[in-house]
């Protein structure tokens, strides 16, 4: 199943709020979304106070994960990114 970054923006919500968010959508993947998975986030402050999360998920294509979005609400997807690898700086050779 395919991974995506997501950057989601949460300009209607503070950094406090956040948390509620995060619980409601496990609990929408949980009850009707499962075959959505929440990896993790990155939480980002912009220089505006705008909160944002870059969220690692797998779901089983793009349409899905905005389906996911639009149920728990509260913000706006700017982006969603196809994950084509990782590099661990572990494995490089210096």
């Amino acid at each position: 199943m395919p991974k995506f970054l997501i950057d989601r923006n949460f300009s209607k919500i503070t950094e406090d709020e956040l948390g509620e968010f995060a619980k409601n959508s496990k609990r929408l993947a949980i009850e009707q979304f499962n075959d959505v998975i929440w990896h993790h986030s990155h939480v980002v402050i912009d220089p505006d106070g705008v909160v944002h999360t870059f969220c690692i998920y797998s779901a089983p294509n793009e349409s899905r994960i905005r389906e996911h979005g639009a149920a728990f609400g509260g913000h706006q997807i700017d982006s969603i990114s196809v994950i084509a690898g990782d590099v661990d700086p572990e494995e490089i050779a210096v």
